[in-house]
Parts: structure tokens; sequence; C-alpha cells
């Protein structure tokens, strides 16, 4: 991207909105809200987890609380995000994630990964276009 399709003020907004939209889908998450999450993701968008691809914002929601069946809690914890801008409406990202989280039978456990995410800026709004789960190690903790 040439730095004069987006910088100064507006790289710095666009670099804001796109981190809130990171914090938000863990926030949700955690609390399972699925308006909240709904709300963070565009119609066509896609969402990878365990091999399978989703494709649809119905088919992202469902794949993405499909945890939340049980009576288990989570806590996601998102870090050191690094943000890559093609167009001035057109990003991706890839944050490192640990999450903490209680299986079926209340027992603490944890997951080690990245989030490699694609967002779109359409009708002056960042929202979601696609998230990569990639768990490297989970465990009992």
């Amino acid at each position: 991207m040439s730095t004069t399709e987006l910088s100064g003020p507006a790289l710095q907004e666009a670099q804001s909105q796109i981190k809130d939209l990171i914090g938000r889908y863990a926030m949700a998450a955690d609390r399972r809200d699925a308006e909240a999450l709904t709300a963070l993701w565009h119609s066509d968008a896609s969402y990878v987890a365990g091999g399978e691809t989703h494709v649809g914002v119905e088919a992202v929601i469902a794949a993405a609380t499909q945890p939340w069946s049980g009576p288990g809690r989570s806590w996601h914890f998102p870090a050191n995000t690094v943000i890559e801008f093609s167009s001035s409406t057109a990003a991706t990202s890839i944050s490192a994630v640990a999450a903490i989280a209680t299986d079926v039978e209340g027992e603490p456990m944890y997951f080690l990964g990245f989030y490699s995410d694609a967002f779109e800026q359409r009708d002056g709004e960042w929202r979601f276009s696609r998230r990569e789960v990639d768990i490297l190690h989970a465990g009992k903790a």
C-alpha cells in the first residue's frame, strides 16, 4: 500500500477500529453474546477453525458459538497484533491468542495459538471478512 492511500490520523483511526474489533470479538465470545459477535462480521465473511471453513455470517456465528453449548466458560487474551493494509479499505492482521476455559466438567484448560484475520471497510465501517484460528497447543491447566 502506498503511504498516500492511508496515512497519519486516517491510518491511526483504521488501526484503532481494527484493534477494537479484535477486542470486541474476545469480549463477545467470553460473555456469550451472539448478538454482539454477529455485529462484528460482514454478511459474506468466513471463519476457519478445526480444519473446517464456514462461510456467511450465520455459519460463522454457529461455528464460533458452538463451544457455548456446554456449561464451560472462557477468557480470551489476543495480543501482539500486527496489522497490514493492502488498501485504504482492506487489511489483514495476525494476533497471538491465549485462552483459558473450563471444559464440560468444569476443569480448567488452556489454548495457545494465532488469529489470522482479514478486514474490510464497507459503507465506512470496518468488520471481519475472515478469521482463521490456528491452535498450536492446548491442555489441562
